[in-house]
């Protein structure tokens, strides 16, 4: 019985430690704001601190809709990490009828300035649509 025991304290506990924390959408840490460089490669221009996404699925008259969300930040250190701050959302589109949408996008850019954090909103006209191919098209910023 201590045997089970244990072994069930030893699976519960290894569990609760798998555990992540989400990163939340607009709120820096103070390790993130003080990274001046990305320590297993101290040269890369730029590193992806956290991609995450879901979708959620949902019901309509016509089958169902999917809602994607995506919360991505990265930390850019030189002028040729720029690159990685674009960001691309492809969407699919059947017919007029028939297509996939942006919804909506949110976006900030942070600016370490003597010590202080500045945050701006992303413009909504430097927001553009790129035609990959007849059928797929992208929302860029």
């Amino acid at each position: 019985m201590t045997k089970l025991l244990f072994s069930l304290l030893l699976v519960t506990s290894s569990l609760a430690c798998a555990q992540r924390l989400t990163p939340q959408f607009g709120v820096l840490t103070d390790e993130e704001k003080n990274m001046v460089a990305y320590e297993p490669e101290s040269t890369a221009p730029a590193v992806i601190l956290f991609d995450i996404g879901d979708s959620y699925f949902f019901d309509t008259e016509n089958g169902y809709d999917i809602r994607f969300t995506r919360m991505k930040r990265t930390k850019i250190f030189t002028r040729a990490g720029l690159e990685q701050a674009t960001v691309t959302i492809p969407y699919y589109i059947e017919s007029a009828a028939k297509q996939e949408k942006v919804a909506s996008i949110e976006a900030y850019t942070y600016v370490l300035k003597d010590g202080l954090v500045y945050k701006k909103q992303l413009d909504p006209s430097t927001v553009y649509e790129e035609q990959i191919n007849n059928r797929w098209r992208a929302k860029k910023f």
